[in-house]
């Protein structure tokens, strides 16, 4: 089976795992809810490569990776910049390394901007809601496209996307809908042109 890898690099980002069956259509998808250690506050490296690796069984194939690519803004503090950015050099550095590895081929890391990746998502499951993105509008859109894929995990949502205290996890969110941005973007449709 071949497998997407897409990783929302914020602070409550996540990493999500698209398995594909043999015809390429999307099968399930695995989110593993947080990149950072919650006692240090800091990137957990550790956690991003055992979720890099193959899953299952070794003939599992990673065939795209793709990173939100953010960027600091004007309002947040220096310290806030400085991390942020540490933590997505992190990020590409623990990517890089696992590249590094046979089993990953010739892969490269894509990069999809929040607002492409939005675009993406709305043209292919056109919704009538609000134009402006919010945390609710990415929900409605992500439990729109289980249910329209028909994903093996559609029943989870509540697991899935909150907490076990039932705080709204957006990363979770977010990382599953650039999951599958860039599979439309990139292997159903197969272009950049979007």
């Amino acid at each position: 089976m071949k497998e997407i890898i897409a990783i929302d690099p914020g602070k409550t980002g996540a990493i999500c795992r698209l398995t594909l069956n043999t015809d390429f259509s999307i099968k399930k998808f695995v989110v593993e809810p947080s990149l950072f250690n919650k006692k240090t506050a800091r990137f957990d490296s550790n956690n991003l490569f055992y979720f890099l690796r193959p899953s299952t069984n070794k003939f599992n194939t990673i065939i795209g990776i793709c990173v939100e690519e953010v960027h600091s803004m004007h309002q947040m503090s220096a310290k806030s910049n400085f991390t942020f950015g540490r933590n997505l050099g992190q990020i590409e550095g623990v990517i890089d390394f696992c590249l590094t590895f046979p089993i990953f081929g010739n892969l490269e890391i894509s990069y999809l901007q929040p607002k492409v990746w939005q675009k993406v998502i709305k043209e292919y499951f056109p919704l009538e809601l609000e134009d402006k993105w919010s945390k609710e509008v990415a929900l409605k859109y992500a439990i729109e496209i289980m249910n329209k894929l028909n994903l093996e995990n559609k029943d989870k949502i509540q697991e899935i996307f909150y907490s076990k205290r039932g705080r709204f996890l957006d990363g979770n969110v977010d990382a599953f809908l650039i999951a599958i941005a860039y599979y439309y973007k990139h292997i159903y449709y197969g272009t950049d042109s979007i």
